[in-house]
């Protein structure tokens, strides 16, 4: 390695400076020196001062446009509020440029004042300053509306959960105008006796972007006891919440809801619930127990899957399994083994899915359901003899 030193001259104070860097060899350092000298153009001090007034330059613009669109006032420090309402400037022009973008369906446009309340009642410096990653990525096209929807669950999680189930019912009402709808109906809270927390846990349900109906889960604080319940029940975190596909195990939306509700209950947790209805079956334990033993089918390899929750090891035991293969989350079986595998599933109380049990019916009784390919006709060969001129080809003399 060879150390590189140049002398540069700054062209904003006009002192020279030195800039330093290392190369592979001598050769190198000496081109680096040269370049150095025609493109290191400005010391360390000048750059710092330059981005000191270039910040100074953005705060006194989002001041001035906080107070003319009567912005709530930041509270906190002079030096934090000057930088907070930078941060909260980068977040609220994305949701102005989502709110006016024409591809924003109408129910968000008309619900507009929401969405930016959801923001706008954070006052706190500090609550943007800790958040300033997902404020400057507001600013870039390629994440900003992902780091807009992630503020907005941070603010506030149970006014953006109530304002997706009412975008839900507008949708599948076929998009009306939004003003004709309902306000969403008061979903109710139910506190335990024995309460540990004093936010409140939130359970909704929807569908994912492939329709499949799902239920999510949230806490507005990061909580260790509520990640261990959420996970036994089977949720897995994405899009900042925690959230579960409704498979036939869970018999349903709000059986899985009630259910999911009576631990979080038990644990000291209270809960905001979608419906009574399901508020009162988590009280009163009025729902279905959900097994999480689950054997699946997959169609397409005709194989069985085998799956059980984290508190259980089946691995060994389902491994036995004629034709068994490790394929996770799953073990794997061939249809061939239908019988051991149902034996398997009545030893040790599993779930087989109705796609699974009807495989293993058809097996049972040598039926097989299967798409087939076009049928096949004979075709007869086409042996009419060739006629020229109402005489025989074969009949005609070539020399003719």
């Amino acid at each position: 390695m060879a150390k590189a030193v140049a002398t540069c001259t700054c062209t904003e104070c006009g002192k020279e400076f030195q800039a330093t860097s290392f190369r592979r060899n001598t050769r190198e350092a000496d081109e680096w020196v040269k370049w150095a000298a025609r493109h290191i153009t400005v010391c360390d001090e000048c750059e710092k001062n330059a981005a000191e007034e270039e910040k100074n330059r953005q705060n006194d613009e989002a001041a001035t446009r906080s107070a003319e669109r009567n912005y709530p006032e930041l509270v906190g420090t002079p030096k934090q509020i000057a930088w907070a309402n930078t941060l909260r400037d980068h977040a609220m022009e994305r949701m102005e440029k989502w709110l006016s973008d024409d591809a924003t369906q109408a129910f968000e446009k008309y619900h507009a004042d929401d969405f930016r309340g959801i923001l706008l009642r954070k006052v706190e410096a500090s609550w943007w300053i800790d958040r300033k990653g997902q404020c400057e990525m507001c600013t870039s096209d390629s994440v900003a509306f992902g780091a807009l929807q992630r503020l907005m669950q941070d603010a506030d999680h149970e006014r953006l959960s109530e304002l997706a189930v009412a975008h839900r019912a507008w949708y599948h009402a076929g998009r009306p105008d939004p003003a004709t709808m309902d306000a969403a109906p008061e979903r109710p809270t139910v506190v335990p006796v024995d309460q540990k927390y004093q936010a409140s846990a939130m359970i909704v349900s929807g569908e994912n972007r492939f329709g499949v109906p799902c239920v999510y889960a949230t806490f507005p604080e990061k909580n260790e006891e509520f990640r261990i319940i959420v996970k036994s029940m089977g949720m897995i975190w994405g899009d900042g919440r925690w959230n579960k596909q409704m498979l036939e195990n869970c018999m349903g939306v709000e059986n899985y809801s009630a259910a999911l509700g009576s631990r979080l209950l038990n644990a000291g947790f209270p809960v905001k619930f979608e419906s009574a209805n399901i508020a009162h079956s988590a009280v009163e334990s009025g729902y279905t127990p959900i097994n999480f033993r689950t054997i699946a089918w997959n169609k397409d390899d005709r194989r069985f899957l085998i799956r059980w929750p984290e508190e259980n090891d089946h691995y060994a035991m389902a491994r036995k399994l004629p034709g068994s293969k490790w394929e996770r989350p799953y073990v794997t079986v061939p249809v061939s083994a239908w019988a051991a595998v149902q034996d398997f599933a009545m030893d040790n109380d599993y779930f087989i899915s109705s796609a699974a049990r009807q495989a293993m019916e058809e097996e049972e009784t040598g039926t097989v359901c299967a798409k087939p390919a076009p049928a096949k006709e004979h075709i007869p060969a086409d042996n009419t003899p060739e006629v020229r001129d109402g005489v025989l080809v074969d009949l005609i003399d070539d020399k003719a």
